[in-house]
């Protein structure tokens, strides 16, 4: 969209939200000098639009700090002196403050992109808008979910349908029968904390059919991009194939959702030693061969796969155990873990319902006999973890994937959990009687409510010559 407003720089602001920039950088050998760091960009709104930005004062060498924005037709740069006087204190950083003139309406979408330079030494490039802004706090902040803020939500929407008409007005005259080329509201919002879009930015606003490249910070996991509705609500997902995408509408790219049967070992059992012992569990509601179930609870095959029922209310916990390893392959060394590196449990794992009332660290397996593997509320209320709360996450009524690997360091040994191959929890194990053999227990805990279900699938038990890693 053509920028019609002249950046002006000034060094007052007021309270702003900080956003993580890229951290500065240094050359190995400390031969270049300290890039300046952009570590804040915002929006300030009283009677106008204006874009703000922070720089780290303790990353300026230089004796002023420059900051350069560019976008549509205007290129403009301020100079500050780096003295004390001009610094100001955001998010605990003494810091200096830039804030642009007032972005018109018909603008808002324009892209603009500011370096600061200090001595030699130019940051890196931020990019934003008034656009990017709005849907940031919409969208990636929360303010479209129904009940958070009502009264910033409808702010944020309708600036966002003023700056249309205001754009639609303007081209009246050039424009006779309204042909605007694109309007603020043509825009979507895109954003991720997975890696980078366009090379080197977390967002940014586009047209539909616009294509996007996706560099994932973490090239081993598969990503998708998912659909946001007019309430912040996922409506649909596309799994990115090729590091490219097209824009439909507003979005965030996420680590792929988990389908079962995408476990790690379960589809590369070359990857373990000798015969692993792998099972699926047939035909729907056939019995569980190599399962046991307490008397509160019943057990069958449902949508191929095992699937425990709670049936009463009781203060008893309901579990089933899967015995698995029967295979002579692995018969002498299933107990011993100073002949091996690594042992592997794998499994694909559902529970229904989140734990009633305000219970937690409820266990949700355990090693025969031996020790508790708990799960933990998170902070967001519907979800759980592993080990401790807020790490790798499970959520109800979801399939996810389950990873425990077993190890023996001198005689500590040590359980490192996996959720959909994102790792979550270390645990020392501190009963050693039966640590190791081949039973696992699943459990519906009396904290879960009645007719709750766990369900379990390819199910994968076998060694590895992992070596362990302290994480």
């Amino acid at each position: 969209m053509k920028n019609k407003t002249i950046v002006k720089v000034i060094a007052i602001m007021a309270a702003m939200t900080a956003l993580t920039a890229t951290a500065f950088a240094v050359s190995a050998q400390d031969t270049e000098a300290t890039k300046p760091e952009i570590f804040s960009q915002n929006v300030y709104y009283s009677d106008k639009f204006s874009l703000m930005y922070a720089v780290d004062a303790s990353t300026v060498t230089g004796d002023t700090v420059t900051l350069t924005v560019t976008g549509g037709d205007t290129e403009w740069s301020q100079t500050i002196a780096a003295t004390a006087e001009n610094q100001q204190t955001i998010k605990n950083k003494a810091a200096y403050v830039f804030i642009t003139e007032g972005v018109g309406p018909q603008d808002f979408a324009t892209q603009y992109t500011v370096t600061a330079t200090s001595g030699d030494a130019t940051s890196e490039a931020k990019r934003y808008s008034i656009a990017e802004y709005l849907g940031e706090q919409l969208y990636k902040n929360g303010y479209a979910t129904p009940g958070k803020d009502e009264i910033r939500k409808e702010f944020y929407l309708s600036t966002l349908e003023f700056a249309a008409n205001m754009g639609k007005v303007l081209n009246i005259d050039t424009n006779p029968n309204n042909n605007v080329d694109h309007l603020v509201t043509d825009y979507y919002y895109v954003y991720t904390d997975l890696g980078t879009i366009d090379g080197a930015y977390s967002a940014g606003v586009y047209l539909e059919t616009d294509s996007i490249t996706f560099t994932p910070a973490d090239a081993t996991k598969k990503y998708q991009v998912s659909l946001l509705d007019a309430n912040g609500n996922v409506t649909s997902s596309e799994v990115i194939t090729d590091g490219t995408f097209t824009v439909s509408g507003n979005a965030v790219i996420e680590v792929k959702a988990y389908e079962r049967g995408e476990g790690k070992y379960w589809n590369d059992r070359t990857a373990l030693l000798g015969k692993p012992v792998a099972r699926d569990f047939g035909t729907d509601g056939a019995s569980l061969n190599g399962f046991s179930s307490a008397s509160v609870s019943t057990g069958s095959v449902v949508d191929s796969a095992a699937t425990m029922t709670k049936t009463v209310e009781q203060w008893t916990q309901a579990y089933f155990y899967y015995s698995g390893i029967s295979d002579s392959s692995l018969s002498d060394e299933n107990t011993d873990l100073t002949k091996v590196s690594c042992k592997i449990y794998e499994f694909d794992y559902k529970m229904s319902d989140m734990f009633t009332g305000t219970s937690d660290g409820r266990p949700l397996f355990r090693l025969d006999g031996g020790d508790y593997i708990k799960a933990y509320r998170n902070s967001d209320g519907t979800t759980l973890s592993l080990g401790a709360k807020d790490t790798a996450v499970i959520t109800p009524g979801k399939w996810c994937n389950i990873r425990l690997e077993f190890y023996n360091v001198g005689g500590v040994k040590y359980v490192q959990i996996y959720v959909d191959d994102t790792y979550g929890y270390t645990m020392t194990l501190t009963d050693t009687a039966n640590t190791y053999n081949n039973r696992i227990y699943f459990y519906l805990d009396n904290a879960m409510p009645i007719n709750s279900t766990v369900c379990v699938d390819n199910f994968i038990i076998g060694l590895s010559d992992n070596a362990y890693e302290a994480k």
